[in-house]
């Protein structure tokens, strides 16, 4: 009986694989998120695709929260499926968008453990090209661990990451008791993408005393007293870099500070938030707390106001678990500013505000677009907005549906425009369903070029053209009468995928004729839907 017991519950975990959730036939084993859009793009949206990598932390959630297959995804507006990660991305996979290097459009990936606890990261970045290949594995310079939060390529040569180091200090200075000597320094690197050499290097605990941390130390049990519960009194959490001045820009959350910093020395040249600030405020909505993703935006003519962007969370977090630890306001915002180097005040350019005014304790991104929209992910609320430059909003949607949406969320979120040439065969599966009638499915996971699918049947010597559909989603299907095409003996069929110019991109593999089983319609696989999971154990 254990033995039937065991083999029930591989039996289940097998179907679940194969089978996932049943979007497509062509490909069962895809299960993305199904974006809840609820307001669709308006004319006014940027041209693009959205690039997330939805998952899931919080842990107070029931499994079925949780996206069912967490991965790198490409979508469009009407949220159909360009790409999917799976298969060729692996571990927690965030920070997903496109970039450019050495004179071609690329996709950068995190891959590697996250640590929810912490909300820190421990892996390497990967750079795909057009064809979904990886071309390059990029690791921390100085024998560093890559961390998750930031991987950005400056002028297609080099790139910024950071690093959490953990090591030991005497912490009684910053209210530490004899067993707490453990702190987190965070390290800023740009990296030679060809040589790997570490072209810059910046330490937090040489610029920035911990005094300046807004979360005491001491706030989660056993904080400090292991390299494990290092003391993360800075947590950065992007960094950007203006190559004509030769400046960098970096964030972060713990410390609710921005910081530029000068490129030669290290040195900071100036303070925006926390404790020191060097600005003084307009008024109260300009300030911001645990924020992220600070970019540089130019400066004015004169060279005296220097324009920012960046997510202003609100409010801390228990890593990326949950919760809004020393929260400001009850919703978080997108925001550009103007830094005033001269008087030495900030002042508010635009800001924009989600729809259902979400709050988004950890996590999250503002991007500014070439036509001067927003596009803003909301991080652990689940959500990505477009705003244009009224700020009026233009598209917006919630990571997945029903139930599962409750538990999704990403780190990052873009809009970019993308060309993608996958060289995996397209995945082709002809079904006969109990009229009498055969549906060919054929997708291509991540190609954005074709236009018709052409279907063909073979058989006898002979080539037939079975009929042309126009490409509408990530999978096209085909109804064919059988008697027509099989009722003369063995067929097979196979597609071809045509782009606009009509070139033949790529052909699938000959595919035999299947019968279809229960609602889903999957073909004959060793087991029948009207047997459930355990038919399948029963027949053994």
């Amino acid at each position: 009986m254990k033995a039937l017991a065991l083999l029930r519950l591989v039996a289940f975990a097998y179907l679940q694989t194969c089978f996932a959730d049943g979007q497509y036939r062509s490909r069962p084993d895809l299960s993305p998120p199904r974006l809840n859009i609820t307001i669709p793009a308006t004319s006014s949206a940027s041209p693009g695709y959205i690039f997330v990598a939805p998952y899931s932390a919080n842990r107070e959630l029931k499994q079925d929260d949780h996206p069912e297959q967490p991965a790198a995804y490409i979508f469009r507006d009407n949220g159909d499926l360009i790409w999917s990660s799976v298969g060729y991305l692996s571990g927690f996979v965030a920070n997903f968008h496109v970039s450019r290097y050495r004179g071609q459009n690329v996709l950068v990936a995190f891959e590697g453990r996250l640590d929810l606890l912490h909300g820190h990261g421990y892996g390497h970045a990967t750079l795909l090209n057009e064809h979904y290949e990886t071309i390059k594995t990029v690791t921390g310079g100085n024998h560093k661990i890559l961390d998750l939060h930031e991987f950005s390529i400056v002028d297609e040569k080099t790139a910024l990451v950071e690093i959490y180091d953990q090591i030991p200090l005497d912490l009684s200075p910053y209210g530490g008791n004899e067993t707490q000597t453990w702190i987190v320094d965070a390290i800023v690197q740009e990296l030679d993408l060809e040589s790997g050499d570490v072209l810059f290097e910046w330490h937090s605990l040489d610029y920035v005393s911990p005094h300046e941390s807004v979360l005491k130390l001491g706030q989660r049990p056993l904080e400090g007293t292991t390299s494990f519960e290092a003391w993360d009194y800075f947590h950065i959490n992007s960094v950007d870099k203006n190559s004509s001045s030769n400046t960098y820009l970096i964030s972060g959350r713990h410390v609710s500070a921005l910081y530029k910093l000068d490129g030669e020395t290290g040195n900071i040249l100036w303070q925006l938030g926390g404790k020191s600030s060097n600005f003084t405020f307009e008024n109260e909505e300009l300030e911001f707390a645990f924020q992220h993703d600070a970019r540089f935006h130019g400066t004015s003519p004169d060279g005296t106001i220097e324009y920012i962007s960046l997510f202003d969370n609100g409010a801390g977090s228990n890593g990326h678990q949950g919760g809004d630890k020393n929260k400001i306001r009850n919703f978080s915002t997108g925001k550009l500013l103007a830094l005033n180097t001269t008087d030495w005040t900030a002042s508010l350019v635009r800001e924009v505000v989600h729809p259902d005014r979400v709050l988004a304790a950890s996590q999250g991104n503002t991007q500014i677009l070439p036509n001067n929209n927003i596009f803003v992910n909301w991080g652990q609320a689940g959500s990505v907005t477009e705003f244009d430059a009224k700020g009026e909003v233009v598209w917006n949607a919630y990571l997945d549906s029903g139930d599962l949406g409750k538990g999704v969320q990403s780190y990052r979120g873009f809009r970019a425009e993308w060309t993608g040439r996958p060289r995996e065969v397209p995945a082709i599966i002809a079904v006969e369903s109990e009229d009498d009638e055969v549906k060919v499915f054929v997708s291509w996971n991540g190609d954005t070029e074709t236009n018709v699918w052409r279907f063909f049947g073979v058989g006898g010597g002979r080539r037939e053209l079975l009929g042309e559909k126009e490409r509408k989603g990530f999978e096209t299907s085909l109804v064919i009468e059988k008697e027509e095409v099989w009722g003369n003996g063995k067929v097979e069929v196979f597609a071809e995928a045509v782009d606009k110019r009509g070139r033949v991109l790529s052909r699938t593999e000959v595919a035999g004729l299947r019968k279809a089983v229960g609602a889903h319609g999957f073909p004959e696989t060793g087991f029948r839907q009207d047997q459930g999971f355990l038919g399948i154990v029963e027949e053994l």
